[in-house]
């Protein structure tokens, strides 16, 4: 949403909301393994799909570092594993991301074996907002096989690395076929326009029923907050980003100024960077 935004009302949130919101999201796939199934049968183009259990944000913790939250987690009565994130930052969408998932899903298996062997199929799926590969199509598929070489049969096993992550553009405007139909309904905020009623139907109880719409407030209303905060905070930097920039002008020196707003000379030198101020030093 964006910022010039942070006076709507509540009720304004809720209407606009879509499905590739985050919070929005949570609400329209929580407890409901059909929906989850419904879209994993679509973006994987594979109907025998049958999704045993289901997860929304999954807290997965580490020893000596931060944890990690999934958006989407379901397990498939074929031990597959389905890792579902909503991203509509390209920035939140990379491979580096993906194998951090990958391998806090790694730690969760009880019994791995001694060599990894029994470690689930997993996939990654980033649901993205824009096209972040940039070949306007509505599916990209890459499997993890390092190798460049035609490989013989006996050693495929052996350099199977049981993950692959697919990124579903959302941007993709073709409603001709299923994905470019469920893609348009990602982005849609009138459940009356979407193409699915699977999700027309979750979307509708939340905007346009009286139970819906209370759930819809408590989660908004929590957002509201986090946004304001957010805004506000923006607000500060820019503030602070102008200050900084009359003192550079003024030739007082980086270092000077960094005592003076509590910022790292680095992030100083590249403000002038940008603004082509030359600057001195104390």
């Amino acid at each position: 949403m964006n910022k010039k935004d942070n006076k709507k009302s509540l009720k304004e949130y809720i209407n606009d909301a879509r499905i590739i919101d985050d919070k929005f999201m949570r609400l329209v796939f929580f407890e409901c393994v059909p929906l989850i199934e419904f879209i994993l049968r679509i973006i994987i183009n594979n109907n025998n799909i049958n999704i045993d259990k289901t997860y929304t944000q999954y807290s997965i913790p580490a020893f000596e570092s931060n944890g990690v939250c999934l958006d989407i987690i379901a397990h498939d009565i074929e031990g597959k594993i389905y890792n579902i994130e909503i991203q509509r930052r390209k920035e939140g969408a990379t491979m580096l991301r993906a194998r951090y998932h990958q391998s806090a899903l790694d730690r969760t298996v009880e019994n791995p074996g001694k060599y990894g062997e029994n470690l689930p199929n997993c996939i990654i799926i980033f649901i993205t907002e824009t096209d972040v590969i940039g070949l306007n199509k509505p599916i990209y598929i890459l499997k993890n096989q390092p190798y460049h070489f035609r490989a013989p049969s006996q050693a495929k096993k052996l350099l199977d690395a049981k993950q692959k992550v697919i990124y579903f553009n959302c941007a993709y405007k073709n409603t001709s076929s299923k994905l470019g139909k469920l893609a348009h309904d990602f982005l849609c905020s009138d459940p009356d326009k979407m193409f699915f009623e699977e999700l027309a139907e979750k979307t509708r109880y939340y905007k346009k029923t009286q139970a819906g719409e209370e759930k819809m407030g408590d989660v908004f209303e929590e957002y509201a907050k986090e946004y304001a905060k957010e805004y506000a905070d923006e607000q500060k930097e820019e503030l602070v980003i102008e200050h900084i920039v009359n003192m550079l002008k003024d030739s007082v020196p980086v270092e000077k100024i960094s005592l003076y707003v509590k910022w790292p000379v680095e992030k100083i030198n590249e403000i002038a960077k940008q603004l082509q101020i030359s600057h001195t030093s104390a």
